[in-house]
């Protein structure tokens, strides 16, 4: 999947753990910060042979990168988790649902994902979409934003948690009177 892909479906997955561990608007912008971070480490491990990309078992391995996702998860939540108001278990699992949502969108393209057994690794893939297959894209994307969606509405619910909002509610306030 292209990386924009990887970035929305790893909010959307992440939005699961902001779900469980206190749905407010600093969770959400955590799991945004989050998402791009793991993702655009995670396809570091891209490298071009003759102008293939070949994914790294280094990140596209199952257990490699559930501990990179954990680690960036812990780094990302000591920076600035106290900040967003994110405890560090909504922080850690929302880093492995992201990571976790980086290999299945990777496992249903051609490059496919890596599975350690025993010494060697395997390299599996689902499907024969090519990672840049809109439609494939499309769909990853919007599966995987459901979630996204339900905690945004959760959010929308309680707007006097948003920034920003009681200056709009008072200038929504003026005007109304004005009129």
């Amino acid at each position: 999947m292209r990386l924009f892909s990887h970035i929305v479906a790893g909010i959307g997955a992440g939005s699961i753990a902001s779900m469980l561990y206190g749905n407010h608007y600093g969770a959400f912008l955590y799991i945004v910060i989050l998402s791009f971070v793991i993702n655009i480490i995670i396809d570091l491990g891209h490298t071009r042979i003759r102008g293939i990309v070949i994914r790294s078992p280094y990140t596209h391995e199952v257990l490699n990168s559930m501990a990179i996702s954990i680690l960036i998860g812990s780094i990302v939540w000591i920076a600035v988790g106290n900040l967003y108001g994110v405890s560090l278990y909504a922080s850690l699992l929302a880093s492995l649902l992201i990571s976790g949502s980086h290999l299945l969108g990777d496992l249903i393209t051609r490059g496919g994902i890596y599975v350690r057994i025993g010494a060697n690794m395997l390299r599996i893939s689902l499907a024969d979409y090519s990672y840049k297959d809109p439609l494939a894209n499309t769909i990853y994307v919007a599966i995987l934003s459901l979630p996204l969606i339900i905690s945004l509405v959760g959010i929308a619910s309680s707007p006097s948690e948003i920034p920003w909002y009681s200056l709009v509610d008072k200038l929504v306030g003026i005007y109304g009177t004005a009129g």
